[in-house]
């Protein structure tokens, strides 16, 4: 099996497991997990269903969580001012995907 699908693989079941979250940004979502007992444990692009999303992994208390964001272009906001370990997979996003990560505060735009 190569890498690639390796890849796919494990991000599909992560992300169908979940509907997308609108209403909330993953900055919003990092901060209330961070006062937990929490781990960053991955964060996986997913564009299979009708929309594509980030699927944003957490070790929360001796337990995995996974939350769906909308991935809108242009709005993805990065978690690594509260999870360092987040800048490798933002950066592994931006290479694979051309996803653009924006930090917290960061005007969207036009």
């Amino acid at each position: 099996m190569a890498s690639d699908d390796l890849y796919a693989e494990e991000r599909r079941p992560a992300a169908a497991a979940h509907s997308p979250l609108r209403k909330l940004t993953s900055h919003q979502i990092a901060v209330m997990i961070r006062g937990l007992d929490s781990r960053l444990a991955g964060i996986d692009y997913d564009d299979s269903a009708s929309e594509p999303v980030l699927v944003y992994r957490f070790d929360v208390a001796g337990r995995q969580e996974a939350f769906a964001v909308a991935a809108v272009a242009g709005s993805l906001m990065s978690i690594s001012d509260l999870y360092p370990e987040a800048d490798a997979y933002e950066h592994a996003l931006q290479q694979r995907f051309g996803l653009r990560f924006r930090p917290p505060g960061a005007e969207t735009g036009p």
